[in-house]
């Protein structure tokens, strides 16, 4: 998420009072947003709307590349494929375009990978042919 929304969010959340430099319909807009928002120990949580009882931390955009590597690099995480790591994802955090932003970073690895792996087969396979050498027989 921006860190102006973000900000506003959680100003709004904790004062329920609008700063003076919003125009009418963009006190509206904030209002009714932040119905789906709560602060919980100084950190803005959304509402998760398949889970009536679940809160999903709000990600702030400087956040999401630790997010994706601790969900896909990370010795743990498995490598997930996107569908699998939105899910995983999904079900503990939210900023806005969050697949497209799996997306993008599963198919960077996924080309990174596909790319070491054969610079690590072409050195494999031109350290595995050895020249040998044939002595004559000396009968």
């Amino acid at each position: 998420m921006e860190p102006e929304q973000y900000i506003n969010l959680i100003n709004y959340l904790n004062t329920l009072s609008l700063t003076e430099n919003f125009n009418n319909q963009q006190q509206n807009q904030l209002i009714n947003y932040s119905r789906q928002f709560i602060v919980k120990n100084n950190f803005l949580y959304k509402k998760d709307k398949r889970k009536e009882d679940n809160l999903l931390r709000v990600i702030r955009k400087h956040e999401i590349d630790a997010i994706l590597y601790m969900m896909h690099n990370d010795p743990t995480a498995g490598h997930f494929a996107t569908d699998t790591m939105f899910e995983k994802i999904r079900s503990r955090y939210y900023w806005p375009q969050m697949y497209e932003s799996i997306r993008t970073y599963s198919m960077y690895n996924h080309v990174i990978n596909v790319s070491e792996e054969e610079e690590i087969s072409e050195r494999t396979s031109s350290s595995n042919t050895s020249t040998r050498t044939i002595l004559p027989n000396r009968n």
